[in-house]
């Protein structure tokens, strides 16, 4: 990896490796975010493969007063794949590799040796690549993935005393942004193994002190009052979380007894939450007669956890505690849910936090995207439909609180004596009922209920026709809760 020590050898540089004459504006906005960031050419090579990029991380003293940055590793013309330094068009998606799709965006790829994709007659295109090329994309990966990763380490490291909170979450931000989200847990596994020194930003933010990867390995327990982080710190806690001796949740803590990491490298290949849930000893204080709280997803409640491993049998088992589901992504949809987006009357909707520009927006009473068919009950009813089973099971979740920025904060305010019901469930959460019938019938009321307040509030000719059919996921009837 090569340093550039002045704005003029980055800039030479630069136009000495895309040559492309046609590039010279996007090279100029390169050249001039030198100030800010720390640049880096990356080069990597094996089996005759070339791997060219440029890292850019931010500089100590740039402020970081954006939330926001320029994509971590970045060369102009990337996306490019080349054989012999030649540009060819890469074959249909769905028969390249996967470690190469998820280089490509980010760099230029070139194949020098005897390994390399099969030409079009005319050679300006891929027709099909060797039967060994996934095996050996998948090392050349690893390389690239542990050779950025151990760079990012060092440099946290070299820089811990001097920066700032918004500056190492920006900087695991970057390195998040080379890879594909697939690489996640691969990225993690690299931090886990070789970052011990490297301050976790984020997990700091919530106990009040300063958490190394080495502070989790040794510490006997650890209470978090939210499992809601980025995705480079969310999948370094999961690795410990899939191994801890306890897990319980009681009332705003998780609190955890340690034991060793696993490798959770597997899931690089699945959606990255959407495919793993931890099973929580116990379940206890105010959430207690929940199935689903959003803060604390991956960790479900025991009951629900061994009901959806009863009903999936395509499950890969990592241990006691962690599985990685085939039903899960309908969890995963419950856990993007925002308090912003949801009503009594308007019902249930999804947010998005920041615009196309990745900028805030306000979210406060935004009902744009309504889509139903993402919160499916089947997965939890043996994939049967409401209308043809005698026993249904029902869905009880709390949408936890989330933080407003400062136009939201206005919004809200102003909204406190319109709608004092939805200014409630902002700042207090939701609980809802989710029954999953053809009618989406719905309990959502603001606060923490009770499951007896919500089922009181079913409708009552609903209520009447299916009382005797309708059961939590601890198999406990619906008419328990109902006189």
């Amino acid at each position: 990896m090569t340093c550039f020590s002045t704005k003029e050898d980055f800039e030479k540089q630069t136009y000495q490796l895309l040559e492309q004459d046609d590039a010279n504006y996007e090279i100029s906005s390169y050249v001039a975010s030198f100030e800010l960031y720390d640049c880096k050419m990356v080069y990597l090579s094996h089996a005759g493969i070339e791997y060219h990029a440029l890292l850019n991380l931010p500089k100590v003293t740039n402020g970081f007063k954006s939330k926001f940055l320029p994509s971590g590793l970045r060369v102009i013309g990337a996306d490019s794949l080349l054989v012999d330094g030649i540009i060819v068009e890469s074959a249909d998606d769905s028969r390249s590799p996967l470690s190469l799709s998820m280089l490509l965006p980010h760099g230029i790829i070139n194949f020098t040796g005897s390994f390399r994709p099969q030409l079009s007659v005319d050679r300006s295109a891929v027709s099909s690549w060797p039967d060994d090329t996934e095996h050996i994309m998948q090392e050349f990966f690893v390389k690239v993935v542990n050779n950025l990763t151990e760079h990012v380490i060092s440099y946290l490291e070299v820089n811990s005393s001097t920066l700032e909170f918004n500056g190492m979450v920006l900087t695991l931000k970057v390195l998040m942004e080379c890879f594909h989200h697939k690489a996640t847990h691969s990225v993690a596994k690299v931090i886990i193994d070789t970052g011990d020194n490297l301050i976790l930003p984020e997990i700091s933010l919530q106990t009040s002190e300063k958490v190394s990867v080495a502070n989790i390995k040794n510490k006997n327990s650890l209470k978090l009052k939210s499992l809601r982080f980025s995705r480079l710190e969310a999948a370094i806690l999961m690795s410990f979380l899939a191994g801890s001796d306890n897990l319980y949740i009681i009332d705003d803590e998780c609190v955890f007894t340690l034991g060793d990491s696993v490798d959770l490298t597997s899931l690089s290949q699945l959606n990255f939450y959407g495919s793993m849930t931890l099973r929580c000893d116990k379940w206890g204080g105010k959430y207690t007669e929940f199935d689903f709280v959003t803060h604390f997803y991956p960790v479900l409640p025991g009951h629900v956890f061994d009901k959806l491993l009863f009903l999936s049998k395509e499950d890969e088992i990592i241990n006691n505690r962690c599985r990685i589901s085939s039903n899960s992504n309908s969890l995963y949809s419950f856990s993007n849910l925002s308090p912003t987006a949801i009503h009594k009357e308007k019902g249930i909707h999804l947010s998005f936090g920041v615009d196309f520009w990745g900028q805030d927006i306000d979210r406060i009473y935004r009902f744009d995207y309504k889509e139903p068919e993402m919160f499916d009950l089947s997965p939890l009813n043996s994939g049967k439909e409401f209308t043809d089973s005698e026993k249904w099971h029902v869905f009880y979740l709390y949408v936890s609180p989330v933080s407003l920025n400062d136009k939201e904060i206005i919004s809200l305010e102003e909204l406190r004596t319109l709608d004092p019901d939805y200014t409630k469930g902002v700042e207090d959460g939701w609980s809802i009922l989710m029954i999953g019938d053809d009618r989406d019938t719905t309990v959502i009321a603001p606060g923490i209920i009770t499951r007896a307040e919500a089922v009181a509030q079913l409708p009552y000719q609903f209520w009447q026709q299916n009382k005797n059919k309708l059961f939590f996921l601890d198999d406990s009837s619906l008419k328990e809760y109902r006189s």
